[in-house]
């Protein structure tokens, strides 16, 4: 079943799930979200998928949130805007969950939620020029998708309030160094190291 926003291909040994919306920078629709909780579940059920590896179209992993769809959260109604929380709650709930191995490929950047869904993944390949940022702060929000956890989690406390709180963007390698990150490789070149 084809979901808008998200090509799941079938490599055999694992699934590759691309959000694919470049002209968003990857944000995260219901179409990628559906696609990928769908690809989780597959995997769960299926002995022969040793992983999933979850990447971006274009260069890019995913600035998180559509900017006009948070933009529009303000006139949202409540129960609207209850929904797509826990639509993203469930989704990084579903990462976190899935008894194979998640794979984050990140070329550009991941920000926002799309820094909650790297940081969810069991590990993170990412290129040497891509940027992670929280970037809630910087659209008046507050992170979600358990990402206050994950930063804690993973970065000295210091760092962690920093990307929480001023939205500034981190290096990969500094997150290499730092141990929040698994591997950083050249430019182009992470979706084939995760994929090894």
């Amino acid at each position: 079943m084809p979901f808008e926003n998200c090509r799941i291909i079938d490599r055999d040994t694992h699934l590759l799930v691309v959000n694919d919306n470049p002209r968003r920078r990857n944000a995260l629709t219901p179409g990628f979200q559906a696609g990928l909780t769908q690809a989780l579940a597959q995997a769960a059920a299926e002995p022969r998928i040793g992983a999933v590896v979850v990447t971006g179209a274009e260069g890019f992993f995913c600035a998180g949130g559509d900017l006009e769809m948070l933009l529009g959260a303000q006139t949202m109604d409540e129960p609207a805007r209850r929904a797509a929380i826990e639509a993203l709650q469930r989704l990084i709930g579903a990462v976190l969950d899935c008894p194979r191995p998640v794979i984050a490929a990140v070329e550009g950047g991941a920000a926002g939620a799309g820094l909650s869904l790297a940081l969810a993944c069991d590990l993170v390949v990412a290129a040497r020029d891509a940027q992670f940022a929280a970037s809630y702060v910087n659209a008046g929000l507050v992170p979600d998708g358990g990402l206050t956890g994950s930063l804690s989690a993973a970065l000295p406390p210091a760092l962690a309030a920093e990307l929480c709180l001023l939205g500034r963007p981190v290096a990969a390698p500094r997150l290499l160094d730092l141990g929040a990150i698994n591997a950083v490789t050249e430019p182009g070149a992470a979706l084939e190291e995760a994929e090894a």
